[in-house]
């Protein structure tokens, strides 16, 4: 195995982004977050959406995301 360091961000409602987050810890690749954080969307605090009860205000985050991707080398044993 070799470990990648990793570290991105992503913007979007909050409940979104926790989906992405999700996302990345079951897919294809093995990937540990260490750590994670959020704050309140620079570009805009909110967006309109529409739950199951009627109109609501979905909050918009900026979150950064770091981890270690796990790589397994061809030929290595």
């Amino acid at each position: 195995f070799i470990v990648i360091p990793v570290q991105f961000s992503v913007t979007g409602d909050y409940s979104r982004v926790l989906d992405f987050v999700h996302e990345v810890q079951v897919g294809p690749r093995l990937f540990l977050i260490s750590n994670l954080s959020s704050m309140g969307a620079t570009d805009a605090t909110a967006v309109t959406g529409r739950g199951q009860s009627g109109p609501n205000i979905l909050q918009k985050v900026d979150a950064t995301v770091g981890g270690y991707v796990y790589v397994l080398l061809a030929g290595e044993k």
